[in-house]
C-alpha cells in the first residue's frame, strides 16, 4: 500500500509543479512584451487639398500602434525632396494632437515633390514610403 500511495503523491506533485511552471511562463510572457517587435503604422497627409508654390503647407503624420494610439513618439521628422533632385530637406515635426505630429513647410516652385515620415517610438523606427505631392499654380500666369 505504501508504494501505491507514494506513487500517487509523486504524480500529484509532478502535475502540480508542471501546472505552476506553465502558469509562471504564461504570465511572464504577458507581462514582458517582446523587445522591439511591435510595429507602428504611420500615415502622411497634407492638411490642404491644393498645394501652391510659396504658400504654407501643413504636413501631418498620424501614428497608430495596432488598435492603440501611440501617444508619445520620441522623434518625428519629414524628409522632403523635389523629383530628380539630389538635395533632401529634413523638417522636425511636433506633437499637435494625441496621435498626430505636424510641421509647416512650403515649396518654392511648382513641380512634383516627395515626402517621407521618419518616426522613432518606444525603441522602434519606422520610415514611410515616399508620398508624391504635386505643387502647382492654380491661377493662370499673367502675360
Amino acid at each position: 500500500m505504501k508504494n501505491k500511495n507514494a506513487t500517487g503523491k509523486r504524480v500529484l506533485l509532478f502535475t502540480s509543479l508542471t501546472c505552476l511552471l506553465l502558469l509562471a511562463a504564461c504570465s511572464e510572457s504577458i507581462a514582458q512584451p517582446s523587445g522591439g517587435s511591435h510595429t507602428i503604422a504611420v500615415e502622411v497627409k497634407t492638411v490642404q487639398e491644393v498645394l501652391q508654390p510659396g504658400r504654407a503647407i501643413l504636413l501631418d503624420a498620424h501614428i497608430a500602434d495596432g488598435t492603440n494610439r501611440v501617444v508619445e513618439a520620441n522623434d518625428v521628422q519629414f524628409e522632403i525632396w523635389k523629383k530628380d533632385a539630389d538635395k533632401h530637406e529634413r523638417v522636425q515635426a511636433s506633437r499637435w494632437l494625441e496621435n498626430t505630429y505636424r510641421t509647416r513647410t512650403s515649396f518654392p516652385q511648382s513641380g512634383t515633390y516627395y515626402v517621407s515620415a521618419q518616426v522613432k517610438s518606444e525603441g522602434t523606427e519606422h520610415v514611410t514610403p515616399p508620398k508624391e505631392l504635386v505643387v502647382q499654380d492654380i491661377l493662370p500666369a499673367k502675360n
